[in-house]
């Protein structure tokens, strides 16, 4: 959640982590708006891995050992 630009502090909080001490027993607000804003900067920056923008599409590169034949046959299955 770091590369997301998330504290360190609400990623924790995020994945449900005990916070220890003083502020574990005392600070009881929720952070619902902080959690929704870590979970779609993390969403965004996972799109952004996966489908880079100008990049070679949603699903990326074919991998080398399956042909373009067999992607596209009409069964829909690879590899038949």
């Amino acid at each position: 959640m770091a590369r997301a630009g998330v504290r360190p502090d609400i990623s924790e909080r995020v994945l449900a982590h005990v916070i220890a001490g003083v502020e574990g027993t005392y600070d009881r607000y929720g952070y619902l708006a902080e959690k929704r804003d870590a979970l779609e900067k993390l969403a965004a920056t996972i799109r952004q891995i996966v489908a880079p923008a100008g990049g070679i599409g949603e699903r990326g590169p074919m991998p080398a050992f399956i042909s373009q034949e067999t992607a596209t046959s009409s069964s829909g299955a690879i590899g038949n």
